[in-house]
């Protein structure tokens, strides 16, 4: 789950003789992101990310929205993302796959399944 991220990181795969068979990426447009980063919180004790408002009031009370998640930082991460995806499909371009975000939950999934028992190209 989220390796390899970086060209980095790829070649370190190559080096290592180490060849995924598959990588899927779960691709969401920028906006999409920035929707679903909007009711992220962050509980500033535990590092706990949530969604939902908790039940705790006393854990919901310190729920902050951490600094990488203000839209003019999560648009620089979404960049430097795409660039740095970019360039890991480009090391493995036939294992590299990638799934709509934007889905259903249970789509998504069955994107993902169907990518891993799609046999690969040789």
């Amino acid at each position: 789950d989220g390796f390899p991220k970086t060209q980095a990181q790829s070649e370190f795969l190559r080096q290592a003789h180490l060849w995924p068979t598959r990588l899927i990426s779960v691709v969401l447009d920028e906006e999409s992101v920035q929707e679903r980063a909007v009711s992220r919180l962050v509980d500033p004790v535990t590092c706990a990310a949530y969604y939902r408002t908790p039940a705790n009031e006393k854990v919901a009370a310190r729920l902050v929205q951490a600094e990488h998640d203000q839209p003019d930082k999560l648009k620089e991460r979404y960049i430097l993302h795409m660039q740095r995806l970019e360039k890991v499909a480009q090391s493995f371009p036939l294992a590299f796959r990638t799934v709509n975000g934007d889905l259903d939950i249970g789509d998504v999934t069955q994107e993902i399944k169907d990518r891993i028992n799609k046999p690969s190209p040789s």
